[in-house]
């Protein structure tokens, strides 16, 4: 264990303390955004590292930066979509279930965000992030269940490139 596990637990009751109050609609169309900007960062990252290294002269910081550019403002922009609906919650008179399910999904959200980010930690081991995810408890288990993540993502960003070690098998 390390200062990863917390900064992950804290990330994910983040998310899902936000979603409670923001309810199921907000964080639906967050969630949607949140998806999106990792299956666009995940595809167009490469073009826009290009455009980054007139300004970095860092090639795997520039892939990072300009995944992470992606993934950030897309997800901002689910953000500013969900600020625009969130009177139509109140309209549908959910009332508990409205945070309860908002919960579920900010938990999901939460969860997601940090898979991604992870996965960008271990496919780019020169970020210097690497030797946290590998002593991290929570990380591997988070890297072996991102497989459905993973089939939005290029190849490069597969498992067989990552240096960290798998989580320990289940007795």
């Amino acid at each position: 264990m390390n200062w990863l596990d917390p900064v992950i637990v804290l990330v994910v009751a983040w998310f899902a303390v936000n979603a409670f109050r923001a309810g199921i609609i907000r964080e639906v169309v967050t969630l949607i955004g949140l998806v999106v900007g990792i299956v666009a960062a995940g595809l167009y990252y490469d073009s826009l590292a290009q455009e980054v290294l007139l300004f970095i002269d860092n090639e795997v910081a520039a892939r990072a930066l300009g995944f992470v550019l992606l993934l950030g403002s897309l997800f901002l922009m689910g953000q500013l979509v969900a600020y625009l609906l969130r009177g139509l919650a109140s309209l549908l008179m959910l009332g508990w279930a409205d945070q309860l399910l908002g919960l579920a999904f900010g938990v999901l959200k939460g969860l997601l965000l940090v898979q991604a980010l992870l996965i960008l930690f271990v496919t780019y081991p020169q970020l210097g992030l690497d030797k946290a995810v590998e002593d991290s408890a929570l990380a591997p288990h988070f890297l072996d269940s991102s497989r459905p993540l993973l089939q939005l993502l290029p190849d490069e960003f597969s498992p067989s490139a990552w240096q960290v070690r798998q989580p320990p098998a289940a007795d």
